[in-house]
Order: C-alpha cells, then structure tokens, then sequence
C-alpha cells in the first residue's frame, strides 16, 4: 500500500487587493489633509477673537467719536456749513463706524450728486481719501496677535498647522467688518441755496472692497504670527536663517518706527513754542484741544514711519498723479516759509511757498533710529537662531535685511495720507508719505549692515561652532 502523500496544486500566492481609490499625491497627505483636519475645529474660538477684537476697537472708535462731536460743538457754530449741524447729519454711531475704518486704512469714499444739467452727461464726482490711524491700527494688531495666540493654544506645540487659525480668525473678521462698511454709509442732502451752484446730495462710505480685504490682511499676519509664535523650530541650517531673519526683520521695522515716533514727541518737548500755537490751532478751549492731542497721537505712528523712512536717507514725499517732490529729507527740509508773491511757481520749492534746505545738524541724531532697529533685530535673529560664532551670526543678522525692507515697505504704504478724485475719465490723485522705492532700497542697506553687525555682537560669549539647535523661533 503506498504510503505517498496525495498530491495537491501547487501553491499560487494570491493577488495583491486593488485599492478603491488611486493613491493620493504626497502633497495632499501632507499638507492638505492635515490642513483640512485643522480647520474642522476652532471656528468658535475663531468668532470670539474675532468679534471680540472688532468690539474693543469699535469701543473706542464710539469714545473718539462722542469726542469729535463734543469738540466740534464748540468752535463750530450749526450753522457754519450748508448742510447744518455736522455731528447731526453723521451720527455717533455713524461717526465711529467710519473710525474704525481709518484704523484698517479703509478709503472713505464719497459720491458728489449735482443738479441735472450742472455737470456733463448727468454724471457725479468720486472722491476718496484715506488716513490710517496707526496708533489704533497697533491696538488692533497687538490684540489679534495675542487673539491668535489664545486660538491655537490647544493645538500641537511644534509645526505650521497651527497658523491656519490665523486664517480663520482672518475670515471671520473681514466678513464682520465688511458688513460694519454696509452699514456705514451716510447721504447728506444740500439745500437748495438761490444763485448757488452747489450739490444736491454727497454720499460718504468705506470702501466696501477695501473693507473686506485690508482687515482680512492685517488679520491674518497678525493672528497668523501670534498663533505660530514659539511652534516653528527648523533644525536645517537654511530653515533656521530664514526664519531668523523674518523674526528678526519685522520687529526692526516696528522698533524703528516706534524709535521714530518717539524722536518725533522729544521734538516737539523740545519746542514748546511751536507745540503750544499748534496746540492752540482750534478755539473753543479745552475739550478742542484735547481732540487735537489725541488726533495727533493717532498719527504719530505714521510720522514715525515717514521719519524713520529720512532718517535711512530716503524721503517724504508730496506727489501729484504722476510727479512727486522730496519735502523732507536730510538734503530737503522745511526752513520755513517764503512770499509766494512775486515767485513764479517753478521757482518755488515744490510748488510750495517753502523754504528747503539741508537738514540742521541736530536732526542727524535721527541716524540712530535705523541703527538701533537694526542692530536689535540682527541680534535677535541670530540669538533665536541660535549662532555660536560671529561669522554665523552676521550672516543671521545680514538675513533681515529683505524682512525688515518689506516690513517697513508695508508701513510706509499705510503711512500714507492720500486721496483722488474722479469724474468720467478724468483722475487726479495725491498722496503725502514715504517714498516706497527709496524706502525699500535704504532698508535693505541698513537691514544688511547692521542686522549683520547686531549679529556679531550677540554671540560675543557663545561657545561652539556651527549653528546649534535653539529654540523654537517665535516669528
């Protein structure tokens, strides 16, 4: 009897199971999937920062106004303008409305209505003007930053997810404000005054784009940073020099700014004549003066920027459509005012009865404000970067050198005071502020040369080689 074991097929290993679905791109299971799983969560968190930031700004925006229309009372009679009583005609709530727009940088655009017949093809003229209050744009910097912070505070220590919240809270604060700008618009009709050509109506309001897309971009940088302050920690050496150089660079163009600003308040201490006729520029006693102080205060920053801007060896401009004039630089500075009577106005600085000359000596001592920021920032770059010899921290310093430019770049767009006025195809326009290109240029020099010596210096008393990992980089 045979003893073999039976025969059986031999075996076949079995195919490989076809997925449902082809595989995915690295770049959607890396980036997109986990960026979609972020923001599945945390819109609540989102809509209270959100909310909470526009409700402190608008806060104060109704203070200033309440101010505006108390002052006003007193050194304008209600019967001084066409229109009747100003603070009538654009209520409180109105007023603030429009106030916090100028804390964005948002346009007030105004639309002049005139009779039939008064102007060609029954059309009206657009104009628009713009102001940014940067004193209360730094308020609402300050607190969407710490806002972003507080949003993310739940999500993962170390990465760039958590940034997303910034975004989020971005959204949700440009739709809020973009429906404050719908509600902000005010008509004011014009009497008909016998033998006068004047307007029938002016409609005043935001920019309904400009206020849906400045405070979505403010918001999302701000409480973008905040939200990845202390996560990003690159261990390659390229990482770590960019992301040093971005710490480092935007917190020079602030310092300098803030430095700027304050050089600017010294001046006028030093100068208490000037300050008190300036001080005394509206009548009607106290309370129009302090609208005139807090007024001040709320562009002070935006001198600050113009200032720091000279103080590089850029300038402040005056231009008109196409043609700008320096006004103020160390080669160009006001010496005073000259009789226009007489002058032909291309014998005119500017077309300005103004006297320009060279800048006086002492305001050379301005040349510290971009050397301090500078300094500071390439040390901070390269202490958050963690160099531990002086080659490697002026090559981490010498990094803020384009961060620091398109920060201050950023500023001395919103420094600007400007406006335009249009009518059919005509359009003239004009603006007073830092020049952009000289501003960028300057900045980048000075960024180089003194984010590199910062640099240096702060790791006098390091010891290693290299570039160690420190740590995490708060941007």
């Amino acid at each position: 009897m045979s003893t073999e074991p039976p025969a059986f097929p031999p075996h076949e290993p079995p195919e490989p199971p076809v997925p449902p679905y082809p595989p995915r791109p690295a770049f959607v299971s890396r980036i997109v999937g986990p960026s979609l799983e972020v923001l599945r969560s945390g819109w609540g968190r989102a809509a209270v920062v959100a909310g909470g930031v526009l409700l402190v700004l608008y806060v104060l925006a109704l203070v200033l106004a309440w101010l505006q229309g108390e002052a006003i009372s007193r050194f304008l009679p209600a019967d001084a303008l066409p229109t009747g009583d100003p603070t009538a005609v654009v209520g409180l709530g109105t007023r603030a409305l429009f106030s916090l727009m100028l804390f964005h940088g948002v346009s007030l655009d105004a639309r002049v209505a005139f009779p039939a017949g008064e102007v060609p093809f029954g059309l009206s003229i657009q104009v628009s003007a713009v102001l940014t209050l940067m004193l209360a744009l730094a308020a609402a910097v300050y607190l969407l930053y710490m806002g972003g912070r507080w949003a993310a505070r739940r999500d993962r220590p170390i990465g760039w997810l958590p940034g997303l919240r910034g975004l989020q809270i971005a959204g949700i604060y440009a739709v809020l404000a973009a429906v404050l700008a719908f509600i902000a618009g005010v008509d004011i009709p014009i009497p008909d005054v016998p033998g006068e050509s004047l307007p029938t109506s002016i409609s005043i309001g935001p920019s309904k784009i400009g206020a849906f897309g400045l405070p979505f971009l403010i918001a999302a940088v701000a409480a973008g940073a905040g939200a990845l302050s202390g996560r990003l920690a690159p261990r390659e050496r390229f990482g770590r020099l960019v992301l040093g150089g971005i710490s480092g660079g935007w917190r020079a163009a602030w310092l300098a700014a803030a430095l700027a600003s304050m050089g600017f308040l010294v001046v006028a201490a030093f100068n208490p004549d000037e300050t008190r006729a300036y001080l005394d520029l509206l009548p009607g006693g106290g309370l129009p003066r302090v609208l005139l102080v807090v007024s001040t205060l709320l562009v002070v920053p935006n001198m600050g920027v113009g200032i720091a801007a000279a103080a590089m060896g850029g300038s402040i401009n005056l231009a008109t459509n196409t043609d700008a004039c320096a006004i103020i630089s160390f080669l160009q500075f006001p010496g005073g005012v000259v009789d226009p009577i007489g002058a032909t106005a291309g014998a005119l600085e500017c077309a300005l009865p103004i006297d320009l000359g060279p800048a006086p000596f002492q305001y050379l001592l301005f040349l510290l404000v971009p050397l301090a920021a500078t300094i500071a920032g390439g040390w901070l770059a390269a202490q958050r970067a963690g160099a531990t010899e002086a080659e490697d921290g002026a090559m981490l310093g010498a990094a803020i050198a384009l961060p620091y430019a398109l920060g201050l770049w950023g500023l001395a767009l919103l420094a600007r005071v400007g406006g335009s006025t249009s009518f059919f195809v005509a359009v003239s326009e004009g603006w007073v502020g830092p020049g952009l290109v000289s501003t960028v240029l300057v900045a980048i020099v000075w960024g180089a040369l003194g984010g590199a010596i910062g640099g240096a210096l702060a790791v006098r008393n390091a010891s290693g080689p290299g570039i160690n990992p420190g740590p995490p980089t708060n941007v």
